[in-house]
């Protein structure tokens, strides 16, 4: 004999359910709204028509007109429909634009497409084992760079690389220092930057990441910065391997540097580990 369903908890699951499809397609939305620089345009503007909206982002009125009705029903913006306007409300702005910085929540909302392009290829690997290799996600790289990079010029010298005792202190003299997983090495960059008598290397799976770490590198004229293709690092005498260590396919073999010097100093996510 089959349990006897619960149709009050049956329904409400049901209702979070369709919640969470229907906030899974305004994350949607909210990427678009950002690439477009749709929230930015708006977020100066008084109401305005979507025809408006579309001639001063320099966007098709077609899709504007689409996207503007979609985020209205999910209440990203308001609509007055008598007088066909849509408007971004200030407080909205504040966490869905450029102008928010690291707060800018739009940014991440980027991710869902960088996901979703390899879901076909994640069924595949529970039936069949494997993974899905790095070149996969082809913007990845860039997201998690920009991202991070305000948050290291605003707090990596100062703030991070403090939190290890003596640490200023020796890159000041002059060590060597790796990155391992240092995406498109501007982290790399900001410390080689800030201790000119140290040498840093930036090592990373990903080709497409080395080659633009070492385009900034040039541009910079940073010699003390180098950034190589390669697993993990060698003998080093600081090592930061940041969260990414854990998406890599071994992270515990990766997390090792047996060869480290015996006073190097680990972090993790810029917090000491010890």
């Amino acid at each position: 004999m089959g349990q006897e369903l619960d149709l009050a908890r049956m329904g409400s699951f049901a209702e979070r359910a369709l919640g969470i499809i229907n906030g899974a397609g305004l994350g949607y939305l909210l990427s678009v709204g950002h690439r477009t620089g749709l929230f930015d345009t708006m977020a100066g503007m008084e109401p305005a028509t979507a025809t408006v909206i579309a001639e001063t982002a320099g966007l098709h009125e077609r899709y504007v007109r689409e996207w503007l009705n979609g985020a209205t029903v999910g209440r990203v913006i308001e609509h007055d429909p008598e007088r066909a306007t849509y408007w971004l409300p200030p407080e909205h702005a504040a966490v869905v634009t450029r102008a928010a910085g690291s707060g800018n929540l739009a940014y991440h909302a980027q991710y869902l497409a960088t996901f979703g392009r390899v879901e076909d290829d994640i069924v595949a690997c529970f039936r069949d084992g494997g993974g899905v290799p790095y070149s996969e996600f082809p913007a990845l790289q860039a997201l998690m760079a920009g991202r991070s990079a305000a948050a290291y010029d605003a707090a990596l010298v100062d703030g991070v690389l403090p939190l290890v005792p003596g640490l200023v202190d020796r890159l000041t003299q002059g060590i060597d220092v790796a990155d391992v997983g240092c995406g498109q090495g501007h982290a790399i960059c900001v410390m080689a930057a800030a201790f000119p008598n140290s040498r840093f290397t930036g090592l990373d799976l990903s080709h497409e990441s080395i080659t633009s770490a070492r385009a900034e590198a040039d541009w910079l004229g940073l010699a003390n910065a180098a950034f190589e293709v390669l697993d993990i690092a060698g003998s080093v005498r600081s090592v930061r391997p940041d969260h990414r260590v854990r998406h890599r396919p071994r992270p515990s073999s990766s997390s090792r540097c047996p060869d480290r010097d015996p006073r190097g100093t680990a972090t993790r996510r810029g917090v000491p580990v010890r």
